[in-house]
């Protein structure tokens, strides 16, 4: 019998444009993201295929094969840490598992690095131009080059290399720009193209956002043909930025992982409909968590353990104060966490005090600058100068000296690298010419600028902690600190901790027990008074019957009389009526200190402690990666339950400066603080002038170290009526993290009167 079965096509040989678009979709991710081409064959492996793979044409003529990007929907959660030098990013595992994500490697195949773990916080503007044309092709995945825009670890040797005159093209500050308010940035890219950024909080649809374009890398990092494709997303929130900024950042990021998905996911609505991307917990009791887990502590049950962290990142320094136990009325949780306090200051970090440095160098330098006509900037904060104007700009050849000298410095800060009397730097002068400039170093006074900048944080950390405890009345034996971010890696840090934490919980041994003291004899006065009016009282309105002296029975009765009301009122035994304030004992060693994880330092105190190191305990060895660990422990519907009490009703964080006066002295009188609760009016002075200053800083202040008044910002109330009597002044009350309102008012009967409204002030650094 024939075979009537038709004879086999034989397959067409594929053009060379059919090759090339073969080529393209291999090399379509290391265009667009920078990482290594894809072997070829996925696109013949019908289990593998390609995504992008769509031309219906060269599918048949090539071979190839095309994959479903919803088959790579992967069961797990991402959780993100946003930092101001480097982003980590963590994974969430259908099997709980919590691993890190090596989003930094450009090819998996090769033996893992420590950078694998991170992605800088830098953008390189090479064509913006045709960057922008090509990321407005498509809603997803859209064919951007690399070549145009780019963020990697290799963009950050290209950062330190620049000349002067390429400078502009990089932007490294990314999230430290975001509170700033008023922050206009100047970009030129490698084109030669230039653009003004408008402050974050005022970027609108018309112009590139810089965190969308991040956020869209970042998640072009996580979702690819090597990793699959994840739709929740948990951002750690940033401890020090208002609640409108970090809103803003929650959509910038949000907007780019959601360009980062293919067009059929982002076309799907059944699946869309289970994308979120959502704010965690704070970063800084993320981080607590994985040093809890880091360092084994496991409360037993009706244990509270205390831990507070101190984070000192690259531009920014924030605590937090919180308590850990098993959770024993919700089984739904296995532990505990209450937030009793967050502070942090936007201008405190390991990045700021290298520009700090550098600047003390170039003005001890500044007779030879001035020779070769070299510039440089003027960090926030610091003493002027005179002549100043002559050095202080803002130019690209400024900003790349100031950048070089951080970066010479930076070894001595961090100790890894010795400071020698004398130090060779490639500088830029004004006209744009790179010149090996050889710097004069005067060493203590670098020391003295580091050591004054940390004493005052940690001083104000322990203030912090002071004032939670106050505020909850609880007074625990001890408390467990866990050193945070990059910059805590300098061993000054430990060493300050140390010896500053005797000294304040001496301070506030005294100072808690003078007030409870004070508290007691109050209570007694209070009650010696309440005494003798009632006998007053029980003398006038109810004497006792005299009338018949000669009478035994009736002084019987009137004794009997008089020793009830005695009894009654205990006229004869005061104390027995104040119940005296038991006097507060704090532990000398109350304070033990645990060093950043992942360092040699954090090494030796879980030896120590007898703790195992593993390979697999990512928690004791992976300090860069604790907060995207954490946040991933905290979130919802975990085993862990944590309640933040910090917030205001508006969900905001505490005030952001220290407001006051000028002294005798010509220093700052400190009136208003972070402390100082929202809505309640202060009395700043008397309205006596139209014109009135106020004085503001960021910087923590202290009573035995004064800020000279020249340091501080200083911002004018004006009102349109002089009151010369001296019953009208003027009021203020704080808003906002950064805003004060004034008013002109009066005391009556223990009120304050309203007598003209002022105006809101926002406070800018």
């Amino acid at each position: 019998m024939a075979d009537k079965s038709e004879p086999v096509a034989k397959a067409t040989k594929p053009t060379k444009e059919a090759l090339q678009y073969c080529k393209e979709l291999i090399s379509f991710d290391t265009d667009r993201i920078g990482i290594v081409k894809y072997d070829k064959k996925m696109l013949y492996d019908p289990n593998r295929g390609h995504w992008e793979n769509l031309n219906s044409a060269f599918l048949e003529s090539t071979q190839t094969c095309y994959r479903d990007p919803v088959v790579d929907i992967k069961e797990g959660c991402i959780g993100i840490n946003f930092g101001a030098k480097n982003v980590t990013v963590a994974l969430l595992d259908e099997n709980s598992l919590i691993i890190p994500m090596r989003i930094g490697a450009k090819d998996i195949q090769k033996p893992i690095a420590q950078t694998d773990f991170q992605i800088p916080s830098i953008l390189y503007f090479k064509n913006m131009q045709k960057f922008i044309q090509d990321y407005q092709t498509a809603n997803g995945r859209p064919t951007t080059k690399w070549n145009d825009l780019s963020t990697s670890h290799s963009v950050i040797n290209d950062y330190l290399n620049s000349s002067s005159k390429n400078f502009s093209n990089f932007m490294y500050n990314l999230k430290p720009w975001t509170a700033q308010k008023t922050a206009k940035i100047s970009i030129k890219d490698k084109a030669g193209a230039s653009y003004q950024l408008a402050p974050f909080l005022e970027i609108d649809d018309s112009e590139f956002n810089p965190i969308e374009l991040y956020a869209y890398y970042l998640g072009s990092f996580i979702n690819n043909m090597h990793n699959g494709i994840y739709l929740k997303y948990i951002l750690a929130c940033p401890s020090a930025y208002e609640k409108n900024v970090v809103d803003k950042i929650l959509e910038s990021f949000t907007n780019g992982i959601k360009k980062s998905l293919p067009n059929s996911i982002l076309e799907n609505s059944s699946v869309m409909d289970n994308f979120r991307l959502e704010l965690g917990i704070d970063e800084t009791v993320s981080y607590a968590l994985s040093a809890l887990t880091g360092y084994e502590f496991n409360p037993k049950e009706g244990e509270a353990i205390f831990f507070s962290v101190f984070d000192m990142g690259a531009t920014t320094t924030n605590f937090n104060y919180g308590i850990y136990k098993r959770s024993e009325e919700d089984t739904r949780f296995t532990y505990t966490v209450d937030e009793l306090g967050v502070q942090g200051n936007n201008y405190l970090g390991g990045e700021i005090l290298l520009e700090e440095l550098a600047y003390e160098v170039f003005v001890y330098n500044q007779k030879l600058l001035q020779k070769r006509k070299m510039n440089f900037t003027r960090p926030k904060g610091v003493k002027r100068f005179i002549g100043d104007g002559a050095f202080i700009s803002n130019s690209e050849e400024a900003k790349k000296n100031t950048a070089s000298l951080m970066e010479a410095l930076r070894p001595f800060y961090e100790n890894t690298g010795r400071l020698k009397p004398k130090m060779k730097v490639y500088l830029y002068d004004r006209e744009g010419f790179k010149i090996k400039t050889k710097l004069k170093i005067k060493k203590r006074d670098l020391i003295n600028i580091i050591e004054e900048r940390i004493t005052n944080a940690i001083w104000d950390f322990f203030e912090f902690i002071k004032i939670t405890c106050t505020k909850f009345n609880v007074y625990p034996e001890k408390i467990n600190v866990f050193l945070s971010g990059n910059a805590s890696k300098s061993e000054i840090i430990e060493i300050l901790f140390d010896k500053i934490s005797k000294k304040a919980v001496a301070q506030w041994h005294t100072e808690i027990n003078e007030t409870i003291e004070a508290q007691n004899q109050k209570r007694k006065l209070e009650a010696q008074s309440e005494k003798e009016l009632l006998n007053l009282n029980i003398t006038e309105e109810e004497p006792l019957n005299l009338e018949n002296t000669n009478s035994t029975e009736s002084e019987n009765e009137n004794k009997d009389e008089a020793d009830a009301l005695a009894e009654m009122i205990n006229l004869d035994n005061t104390d027995n009526i104040v119940e005296e304030i038991k006097p507060i004992t704090f532990n000398a060693n109350m304070f033990e200190v645990f060093p950043y994880i992942g360092t040699e330092a954090s090494i030796e105190k879980m030896k120590s402690k007898k703790i195992r190191l593993t390979e697999n305990n990512y928690f004791a060895t992976m300090g860069s990666m604790g907060v995207a660990f954490g946040v991933l422990r905290g979130r919802k519907g975990s085993k862990i339950l944590v309640t933040d009490h910090s917030k205001s009703q508006e969900n905001n964080i505490k005030f952001q400066y220290y407001i006051g006066d000028c002294d005798l002295n010509n220093n700052l009188k400190v009136l208003i603080t972070p402390h100082t609760p929202y809505d309640e009016w202060i009395l700043y002075t008397p309205a006596s002038c139209i014109e009135t200053e106020i004085y503001y800083t960021i910087f923590p202040i202290r009573k035995d170290n004064p800020m000279p008044i020249n340091k501080a910002r200083k911002a004018i109330i004006k009102i349109d009526e002089v009151y010369d009597n001296q019953s009208a002044y003027i009021y203020i009350k704080l808003t906002s993290p950064s805003k004060i309102e004034y008013m002109i008012g009066s005391i009556y009967d223990g009120e304050i009167n309203v007598i003209a409204n002022g105006e809101e002030i926002e406070l800018n650094y």
